[in-house]
């Protein structure tokens, strides 16, 4: 059997809306503080899915890394992770922990894997070993906890989490991160560009009673929009996205459609209505056809390697392109090792 991890569908619905990076630009803009933003070029934001494979994979929230140079010409990373539950878990921060230093662990590899290359490819061609290899460093990673439950959030600092320390205080790891709390916003103070507002609403407001109205006044916000293929699309995440609440379902998400897209799009409601469901039944379809090739995928690496991690498997998983599961296949048949096809997995996803 397949192995399969299971993506909540918080986390699923933030990673599809904030790999746009029209809207992650905007988040980071006004939902950041401005003392980081102002150092930021935020022209050069950019998701770096490729690079953190296995972070990204054993995060049990699911999350996103950008990379982002500053104003001066240093690199940074954003590590944003999704806290969906409706109560607090203090232990989030413990996680936060785990995942920055595997960040960074991850990225050592990376660039040994680099400047290994980089040197043998000054022996070949007669210059000196270290020739044009920069000295190792790590990049700073900027931690952003993203939280949507129904309760404040109270949780201040991982040294709470240990017992009591006494004199032993200096030996307790300690660092700052942001954290961005919808429940403190208004709905006035939701800012940036249509899809961040619709995004940040639905999630904000995911729990709520009133969640039915709210969403119509959101689908409203789209309706200039909707000839815009990229917002049909995103329209069908969102709907998704609502009916996986246990109150919701498919009977809701059948109502909604045939009850507010009229109301919402006017005489485009049919339009939209039509092209929403035929995005689901092309998912549908392809689904079927992408399943066999990752199946193939991972029984070429299990016959070849004997194992494969999850890491792997669950990115294969993922992969919902059949040009990359092509060179995938053809990678796993070639590669002399696992290593060596995890390194290629990195490449071949840019």
């Amino acid at each position: 059997m397949n192995e399969r991890r299971i993506i909540n569908p918080h986390a699923n619905f933030f990673q599809k809306v904030f790999s746009r990076i029209d809207v992650a630009h905007d988040f980071v803009l006004n939902y950041l503080p401005k003392k980081l933003v102002h150092r930021l070029d935020l022209s050069t934001l950019e998701i770096d899915r490729e690079s953190f494979v296995d972070i990204l994979l054993s995060a049990t929230q699911s999350d996103l890394i950008f990379k982002v140079n500053t104003k001066d010409g240093k690199k940074l990373l954003i590590y944003f992770l999704i806290e969906h539950k409706s109560f607090l878990d203090k232990w989030v921060l413990f996680q936060l922990l785990g995942y920055t230093v595997r960040i960074n662990e991850r990225e050592r590899e990376i660039k040994a894997l680099a400047r290994k290359e980089a040197r043998q490819a000054n022996i070949d061609n007669g210059f000196p070993e270290n020739k044009g290899i920069e000295k190792e460093c790590i990049t700073v990673v900027v931690p952003v906890i993203f939280y949507h439950g129904q309760k404040d959030w109270n949780i201040q600092n991982l040294s709470s989490l240990y017992c009591d320390s006494g004199g032993l205080v200096n030996y307790i790891p300690e660092f700052d991160y942001e954290l961005v709390d919808l429940s403190s916003y208004n709905i006035e103070e939701i800012t940036g560009n249509v899809y961040l507002k619709v995004a940040i609403i639905v999630m904000k407001h995911y729990y709520s009673d009133e969640f039915d109205s709210l969403l119509f006044q959101a689908l409203l916000l789209l309706n200039d929009y909707v000839d815009d293929w990229t917002t049909i699309y995103f329209i069908s995440i969102v709907l998704l996205y609502s009916s996986s609440h246990k109150s919701r379902g498919q009977k809701w998400l059948s109502l909604t459609i045939e009850n507010k897209f009229n109301e919402a799009f006017g005489e485009k409601g049919g339009m939209v209505m039509n092209a929403v469901s035929n995005i689901w039944i092309e998912q549908g379809k392809k689904e079927g056809l992408l399943e066999k090739a990752r199946e193939m995928v991972i029984e070429v690496l299990k016959v070849k390697y004997h194992s494969v991690s999850h890491s792997i498997s669950g990115f294969i998983q993922k992969v919902k392109d059949e040009n990359i599961l092509r060179n995938l296949l053809r990678e796993a048949i070639l590669c002399n090792d696992i290593n060596e096809f995890q390194y290629r997995l990195q490449k071949i996803t840019v």
